[in-house]
């Protein structure tokens, strides 16, 4: 797959004839699995058109919009469905407002046959374009949405399901095991001193699950280990203003500070609780371990 950048309206070569399909593809997840694959399946070059930033960032000033996947893993994800091209609109103000004409032309003018997209696509500024306008110039594909538990499979639903601790079910409509990327920070090394060493990451933009205790996996420097990550705001000992991220690393004594580690997350496992003692905090961290070890340590033997 080879990755380009450009603007609504540039005339880049892409191939001879094309099967495109667009969208903001967060999460990369079974629905949008699903529509790229279709491209691949009529003989053109497939092309996959994204938005960077986010349109949401430039349309309703949405700064602080919160991500299912940072631009290099979607990238990665896309990359593994091995489209031709990945074309990334380098979105703007001025690229917000062109009208559907002006859109429908640059498709004319790469010479696409084909647009893969769901039923209730549109495009163009204000949404003023629709299906209903693309079909006597192009070959239109209408994808099915997928649903899960009478819901469409969408970035929104994901979403849903992480800030509701429903992992399981958003793991599966992802069609992977959602993850938070970053580098290891210093925190208050409390952790340390209670036998549960933590490596913190700051969220950032990322969705951020329920709070409370999550199994996972922990990658760094291609190694995978079992851990649990807290989220929350430390209620027992030393309560944060900032929600934290903060993961025990089973059988792990590195010091990786600045180092970038990968979040799986795998299961929710409690709420945040405040306990009355440092004691109780400490007798409920190791039960948590051994329960996570009891339930998913078979895939780390």
């Amino acid at each position: 797959m080879r990755v380009v950048h450009g603007k609504i309206g540039s005339k880049k070569n892409l191939g001879e004839d094309l099967c495109v399909t667009f969208g903001n593809f967060d999460g990369v997840h079974l629905g949008h699995q699903n529509l790229i694959n279709e491209t691949k399946k009529y003989g053109k070059t497939s092309v996959v058109f994204t938005f960077n930033p986010h349109p949401a960032c430039i349309t309703r000033n949405h700064f602080e919009y919160y991500f299912l996947t940072p631009l290099s893993r979607k990238i990665d994800l896309i990359r593994d469905l091995n489209p031709d091209y990945l074309y990334i609109i380098d979105f703007d103000y001025k690229q917000a407002t062109l009208d559907k004409d002006f859109f429908i032309k640059w498709l004319l003018d790469l010479n696409v046959k084909h647009i893969v997209c769901g039923k209730d696509w549109h495009f163009a500024y204000k949404k003023e374009g629709s299906i209903a306008d693309l079909k006597d110039k192009f070959e239109c594909i209408e994808v099915e949405n997928l649903v899960k538990n009478g819901k469409r499979i969408s970035s929104t639903y994901a979403k849903e399901l992480l800030m509701e601790g429903n992992i399981k079910l958003a793991n599966e409509i992802l069609g992977r095991k959602y993850f938070i990327e970053g580098h290891v920070v210093h925190g208050n090394s409390l952790g340390r001193t209670i036998g549960f060493k933590t490596a913190n990451i700051d969220i950032l933009g990322n969705v951020a699950p329920k709070n409370g205790v999550y199994a996972v996996k922990v990658v760094h420097d291609n190694e995978c280990y079992l851990g649990m990550c807290n989220i929350g705001y430390n209620p027992t000992m030393n309560m944060q203003k900032n929600l934290r991220l903060e993961t025990h690393i089973f059988n792990f004594e590195k010091e990786i500070y600045g180092d970038n580690i990968v979040i799986y997350f795998i299961d929710f496992i409690r709420q945040e609780v405040k306990f009355d003692s440092k004691e109780e905090l400490i007798a409920q961290l190791n039960k948590d371990k051994n329960n996570i070890i009891e339930r998913f340590g078979g895939e780390f033997l």
